[in-house]
């Protein structure tokens, strides 16, 4: 059988959202100028990894129109809005902005990013902890770093709605500046600020002077070998670990802790699985084996591994063709194209085939029938690997 994960009913992962409160901009439409690239990059980094009927939005300083909806999925139209559950954020809290994916499954996933001015990050999940704590919500579990704390949380209304808050340091300031002997002079090199404890892309011995430089923000910014770091900011540092104190009170020093709430609504189906249509557009990569024996058939999906153990390729394909002619079709082409075809089994109303060939050390295995998700369709699912054997 194909161990594509679509075919073997595994769903992709999906892509981990990684904690970062980037500036935030709406989704302009109409006739306004085009969403700045935060929006986009946004929409985009979310959206990967997704299928294509996945729904992501982006709102600048706005929570997500619909959030009171998601909260309360058995309300309706008479429900008194003293009834309706409403999501406790911190109270010093500045919304920045909110990010929304809606998944084909019905289930929901919501990201509000808040400010709070505080340099303390215990003082703000104290705070959180509270509220999230207090029914019809409840604390499951917190944890904390040096860098983050995180709570999660659920609804005690219902088992579907999930969360958890994240607090954590990101950097106030665009850039940092250290000082460094170079020679006789000092010289002041300006770094761009990427992370709340920034890191110096360099390997220092025990006086700072730099035995190398490698790729990132400090070369650019003019660091060099030989140059020795006495001071960051107006801290002065001699040694490693004083060099790391004070990369690390960069971020003490900050003024707001970044508080992200991640909810996670996981309803049951609220809208009709549409019927299914094969994909249109795809090609194989020209490298694929056998390539003009599938190119008559809709490409649906297809995959290809190459490594130092060998190579491996998929594809799911359709045609309109009755199985009976597509295998035909696929015997007469793999022989024309010099495969060997080692097996050939009927299978229920459909085929299952075998072939190789010897030049190339590759083998195959073809299954032809009739499509479960379109009983118009035949399916025509392939696989190919480096082997002497057929695919399992």
């Amino acid at each position: 059988m194909p161990r594509s994960s679509r075919w073997l009913g595994r769903a992709i992962a999906p892509i981990v959202i990684a904690l970062a409160a980037a500036a935030l901009v709406a989704c302009n439409g109409g006739d306004e100028a085009p969403p700045p690239s935060g929006a986009t990059l946004a929409e985009r980094w979310i959206r990967a990894g997704e299928e294509n009927t996945a729904g992501v939005a982006v709102y600048e300083r706005a929570l997500p129109p619909y959030l009171v909806d998601l909260l309360n999925p058995d309300a309706d139209a008479d429900t008194p809005p003293e009834d309706l559950v409403a999501f406790p954020v911190h109270p010093d809290g500045e919304l920045l902005g909110s990010y929304v994916l809606r998944r084909p499954d019905g289930s929901q996933i919501a990201w509000l990013f808040y400010d709070v001015p505080s340099n303390s990050m215990g003082d703000v999940m104290a705070t959180v902890t509270d509220q999230l704590d207090t029914s019809p919500w409840q604390v499951v579990s917190q944890s904390g770093s040096r860098s983050n704390r995180l709570i999660a949380f659920e609804s005690t209304r219902t088992e579907d709605i999930t969360g958890n808050a994240i607090a954590e340091r990101t950097p106030d300031t665009a850039d940092f500046t250290i000082t460094v002997e170079r020679g006789d002079e000092e010289v002041a090199l300006t770094i761009p600020r990427t992370a709340a404890v920034p890191q110096i892309e360099a390997a220092f011995n025990d006086a700072l002077v730099v035995e190398d430089v490698f790729p990132g923000f400090a070369r650019s910014a003019g660091l060099q070998q030989d140059d020795r770091v006495i001071r960051v900011g107006e801290t002065e540092v001699s040694t490693r670990q004083g060099l790391q104190r004070a990369l690390e009170a960069l971020a003490a020093e900050e003024p707001v802790v970044s508080l992200l709430y991640l909810i996670q609504f996981a309803p049951p189906l609220q809208a009709e699985t549409p019927p299914f249509v094969p994909a249109e557009g795809l090609a194989l990569p020209a490298d694929f084996p056998a390539l003009e024996v599938w190119q008559p058939f809709q490409l649906d999906s297809f995959e290809s591994t190459q490594d130092p153990s060998g190579d491996y390729y998929f594809a799911a394909m359709f045609t309109p063709d009755t199985p009976t002619s597509a295998a035909n079709q696929v015997r007469d082409a793999l022989e024309s194209a010099g495969w060997e075809i080692t097996s050939d089994e009927a299978a229920g109303f459909g085929t299952s085939l075998e072939f190789a060939h010897a030049d190339d050390e590759l083998v195959g295995f073809v299954s032809i029938d009739q499509s479960g998700l379109d009983d118009t369709l035949t399916q025509v699912l392939v696989q190919i690997q480096t082997g002497t054997t057929g695919p399992n």
